[in-house]
């Protein structure tokens, strides 16, 4: 038999009903965090909690012909913290839902630097691990667009002059 899919509000109902069962028997705990983190496991492992980030061993990985399915969805929020952070604090349903809308977001990441990434907190300075999103690697891998959007929208003003210059005494005007 086929499950039907769950939507947001019915976890945004499991999770608060979870909390109250924890106020009424706090030795619940573990299966209550459990409960929580695995539910939110699988509903953020979907494309609209996908960050748009590669690691670029996650990017080398998709160019050599691999697919996106071997990588990690790799959260870079422990859901454990993020269970946490729901279950010890005083929020209400629509707070909950942004937590978890932002926090509950996911880079793709190789095996290996998921592996990393538990070993160091999290932490991807510490892990060694860049992110970039595919076509920002694959640009500055090309070497001629900016690396990031910041780096692209500063750089505009500058290469339109730039165009102007070259283009002065062209008749495009």
């Amino acid at each position: 038999m086929k499950q039907r899919k769950k939507s947001f509000e019915e976890l945004l109902d499991y999770i608060c009903e979870s909390i109250d069962m924890y106020h009424r028997n706090p030795n619940l705990y573990r299966f209550i965090l459990d409960g929580i983190r695995n539910n939110i496991f699988y509903m953020a492992s979907t494309n609209e909690f996908f960050t748009g980030m590669y690691s670029y061993n996650a990017y080398m990985h998709v160019v050599d012909g691999g697919s996106k399915a071997e990588l990690c969805k790799e959260h870079h929020y422990s859901l454990k913290r993020l269970c946490n952070d729901i279950m010890y604090s005083n929020l209400n349903r629509e707070e909950i839902a942004e937590m978890i809308k932002s926090k509950g977001t996911f880079n793709l990441t190789t095996k290996d630097e998921n592996q990393k990434l538990k070993s160091n907190k999290q932490s991807y300075e510490k892990s060694g691990i860049t992110l970039n999103t595919y076509n920002g690697w694959l640009c500055n891998a090309v070497g001629i667009y900016p690396v990031n959007e910041t780096e692209y929208v500063d750089s505009i003003p500058e290469m339109y002059i730039d165009w102007i210059e070259k283009n002065r005494d062209k008749t495009y005007w």
